[in-house]
């Protein structure tokens, strides 16, 4: 199983081609999943109209179903996890799905750089 960071999960909807071709054939050969976190952040920024997409919540929610991308919760061990994360990322969407990561072993795919700064996650692009 594979994390999508919030943007991945945004160009593998609506922008495929800044996906790398590594990404796409590991996505292609993959369980790919992402947080509910990344729905969280949407939300808000849809709501605050600093993200306009053309789905809504909903439909995007629904795509992944139907792309077989599972919606994943926030557990106990992330927050655990998110407590002892040093403070290279200030984003709190970002903190949470990187503790999810690797509170879960779990590869990350993602492209931001402040992300790969941090220990004990294998980060994909």
């Amino acid at each position: 199983m594979v994390l999508l960071d919030t943007h991945i999960l945004l160009w593998t909807l609506f922008d495929e081609k800044q996906l790398t071709p590594k990404v796409v054939e590991i996505m292609e050969n993959s369980d790919c999943c992402i947080s509910i976190a990344s729905m969280w952040e949407l939300a808000i920024k849809m709501s605050r109209g600093k993200l306009r997409l053309p789905k809504t919540l909903r439909e995007i929610a629904d795509e992944c179903a139907l792309m077989g991308i599972e919606i994943v919760g926030i557990s106990m061990e992330d927050c655990i996890c998110l407590r002892s994360l040093p403070w290279i990322h200030k984003d709190p969407f970002d903190r949470i799905i990187l503790s999810h990561a690797i509170a879960e072993h779990m590869p990350l795919i993602s492209h931001d750089s402040f992300i790969q700064s941090y220990e004990g996650v294998q980060v994909i692009w």
